[in-house]
C-alpha cells in the first residue's frame, strides 16, 4: 500500500496549574508519524502545534515537535490538516487536570477559555472572539442543564446501559499560514452582450459547494440575477499560478501571515453506551458554528454535518492495524470501519451562530470558511463516551481511537477479567497497532 493516511500523532506532555483551575503553563515533546517519506509531515506538524492550546489561554508554551520516519506508508494531511490532532491533545490534558482536582470539566473549560485580545503562543491577538458567545447559546438551545440531570438519573437507573455527554468547543485558523505565498487568488470575469457572465477562477469543486458560492458572490458583486451567472471548469489558461484548493479558503484567500480569521464553534455530543458489548448510539448532537455572514446557509449546513460525521469515525472506528509481515490488515469494509447511516446521532441539529458582530472580519461579504474547522467536533463523541464509562467506573483515560474493542476494556468489569490474556515470555501479538 502506498498512498497514506492521517499522520498520527503521539504527545509527552507536563502542565501546569494552580490550585484553582487556572493553566500556567505547558510543556510537550510531540510525535508525528511520517511513515516512510516526508510528504506534508513537517508542515502537519507545524500546523498541529498552532492547535495545542486550543481554546485555552496558557501564559508559558514550550512546544517540540518530532517528525518520526517508520516503516509504514508515507501519512499525509487530510481534512482538518493535523488541527484534530493538536486539539485533541489539549482536551485530553484539561480532562486529565480536571479529574486530578476532581473539577467539572467544563468549569475548567470555561474558566480558561481565551478572551478578545489575547495572544496565541504564536503571537496573534484573537479578534472577534465569539467562543463564550457560541457555548452559552449551545447550552441554552440544546437546553444542556436538564439533559445532564436526566442523564445522571438514567445512569442510577440502569445498570447494563451507560449514558454521557461531552461539550467540546474548537477553533480553527483560516490561510495557508506556513506558506505565505499560497494564500493568493485570482478571477477572469466575462459579461457578454445577452447579460450572462461566465466566471474563471482558481479553486476546486469537489463537493464543498464552492461553485455555487462563487456564483453568488458574483451577483451580489454585480447586482446581477443568480440564473445569469455561469462557471467554467478551473484551467491555468484562464487563471494561472493558483493555490491550492485547501485549508477551508476555497473562497477566501488572503495574503496576511498566520491565521486571516478564526472559525469558532461548539459541539455538545450524548451518547448511550451499551455496557455488555460495548457498541454505543448516538443520542443527540447539537452544533453551533461561526460562519460569519454566511452566503449559502444551505451548503453550511451540509458541510458542518459531513464533517462532524467524518470527525467521528476519526475517533471511534478508524482504526489501523498492521499484521507482523508488514501487510495492512484493515483494508477492506470487513476490518476497517467507518460512519454508516447508524452511526448519526438520532437527533441532530446544527445551528450558526447570530446575534453577534464581526467588526474586524475582513473576508468576502464578512463570511468565513467552513468545510474543515467542525471536523474536530466529532471528538465530542469520544469524550462523552469517556463520560458513559466513568459512570460505571471511578476513573478511566482513553485514547483515540474509541473503539468496541477498547470500550469493553475500558468498561474492565469481570469479564474483561477472567478473558484476559497475560503475555508469556517469547509471545508476540498477531497485529501491530499504529500510533493513534
Amino acid at each position: 500500500m502506498t498512498s497514506g493516511q492521517r499522520n498520527p500523532f503521539q504527545a509527552h506532555w507536563k502542565v501546569g496549574v494552580s490550585k484553582d483551575g487556572m493553566l500556567q503553563v505547558l510543556d510537550a515533546d510531540v510525535y508525528d508519524n511520517a511513515g516512510y517519506s516526508q510528504d506534508l509531515s513537517g508542515v502537519v506538524m507545524d500546523h498541529a502545534l498552532t492547535y495545542m492550546d486550543s481554546c485555552y489561554w496558557i501564559p508559558h508554551v514550550h512546544l517540540r515537535g518530532h517528525v518520526c520516519k517508520t516503516n509504514t506508508h508515507s501519512n499525509t494531511a487530510f481534512r482538518g490538516f493535523a488541527a484534530p490532532q493538536g486539539q485533541y491533545i489539549a482536551e485530553c490534558i484539561i480532562t486529565a487536570i480536571a479529574d486530578h482536582l476532581q473539577m467539572s470539566v467544563n468549569e475548567l473549560r470555561w474558566k480558561n477559555l481565551y478572551k478578545e485580545g489575547r495572544l496565541t503562543p504564536f503571537l496573534q491577538p484573537l479578534e472577534d472572539w465569539h467562543v463564550p458567545q457560541i457555548i452559552t447559546q449551545l447550552k441554552a438551545e440544546s437546553d444542556y442543564d436538564a439533559r445532564v440531570q436526566q442523564l445522571e438519573e438514567f445512569n442510577r437507573t440502569y445498570k447494563g446501559k451507560k449514558r454521557g455527554i461531552s461539550l467540546i468547543p474548537t477553533r480553527f485558523g483560516l490561510s495557508l499560514s506556513t506558506a505565505v505565498h499560497l494564500n493568493q487568488a485570482g478571477a477572469l470575469v466575462h459579461i457578454y452582450n445577452d447579460g450572462s457572465v461566465l466566471l474563471a477562477h482558481g479553486g476546486t469543486e469537489m463537493g464543498q459547494g464552492l461553485y455555487a458560492k462563487m456564483c453568488q458572490i458574483a451577483a451580489l458583486e454585480l447586482n446581477y440575477p443568480l440564473d445569469a451567472i455561469f462557471t467554467s471548469e478551473t484551467s491555468s489558461n484562464t487563471v494561472a499560478n493558483t493555490s491550492p484548493t485547501a485549508a477551508s479558503s476555497g473562497n477566501y484567500v488572503d495574503p496576511l501571515p498566520m491565521h486571516f480569521y478564526f472559525m469558532q464553534g461548539a459541539a455538545i455530543s450524548e451518547v448511550e453506551l451499551d455496557m455488555l458489548t460495548s457498541s454505543h448510539t448516538g443520542v443527540c448532537t447539537d452544533i453551533k458554528m461561526d460562519a460569519g455572514l454566511s452566503i449559502n446557509p444551505a451548503i453550511n449546513y451540509g458541510q458542518i454535518a459531513g464533517a462532524f460525521v467524518q470527525g467521528q469515525g476519526l475517533f471511534t472506528m478508524e482504526e489501523t492495524l498492521w499484521q507482523k509481515n508488514c501487510e495492512l490488515f484493515t483494508r477492506g469494509p470487513g476490518t476497517y470501519k467507518i460512519p454508516g447511516f447508524a452511526d448519526i446521532p438520532q437527533v441532530f441539529n446544527v445551528g450558526l451562530l447570530k446575534g453577534v458582530k464581526w467588526a474586524k472580519l475582513r473576508s468576502i461579504q464578512s463570511s468565513k470558511g467552513i468545510g474543515e474547522p467542525p471536523l474536530f467536533l466529532g471528538a465530542s463523541v469520544l469524550f462523552a463516551l469517556q463520560e458513559a464509562v466513568k459512570a460505571a467506573r471511578e476513573s478511566v483515560a482513553l485514547d483515540s481511537l474509541a473503539t468496541a474493542e477498547r470500550m469493553r476494556v475500558a468498561v474492565g468489569d469481570w469479564i474483561v477479567r477472567w478473558a484476559k490474556v497475560e503475555v508469556k515470555e517469547g509471545e508476540k501479538g498477531f497485529l501491530v497497532e499504529a500510533m493513534a
